[in-house]
């Protein structure tokens, strides 16, 4: 298990949002002039998440690179893991990434790469659940 914050290959500083994983889904009918309801179970679905990371580069080239890396990964299924844990072994699909700053700072100690400059962007991620095949 890695320690900290990951999505997927990527380590940031700060991942803040809440991780869920699928649940099971009903549809439920009703008709007019008909007493009760159907349910209908539906299977194992989940909505969109929405997470936002930060993380530390050396400068705002490499947070552009670092940010065309994230879009790379779109499409693909990749474990979050926050704060050292992952719920449920639950992979998550990554739909689309956001760039919400890029943000240089004066001076700057520590942080995961000591750099001076941060990448904040917005992940929409969908609980999957891999079928074997």
């Amino acid at each position: 298990m890695p320690a900290g914050n990951w999505i997927g290959p990527f380590q940031v500083i700060r991942l803040e949002g809440w991780l869920e994983m699928p649940q099971r889904n009903f549809d439920i009918e009703t008709r007019a002039g008909v007493n009760g309801q159907a349910v209908y179970q539906t299977g194992r679905r989940s909505d969109a998440i929405r997470l936002l990371s930060v993380v530390d580069v050396l400068n705002q080239a490499f947070a552009e690179l670092l940010y065309e890396s994230y879009v790379a990964r779109v499409g693909e299924i990749h474990q979050i893991w926050q704060m050292s844990v992952t719920p449920w072994n639950t992979k998550y699909m990554i739909l689309h990434v956001h760039k919400m700053r890029i943000q240089n700072h004066i001076f700057a100690i520590g942080g995961l790469n000591n750099g001076a400059t941060t990448l904040a962007c917005m992940w929409d991620v969908l609980p999957v659940e891999e079928v074997a095949t």
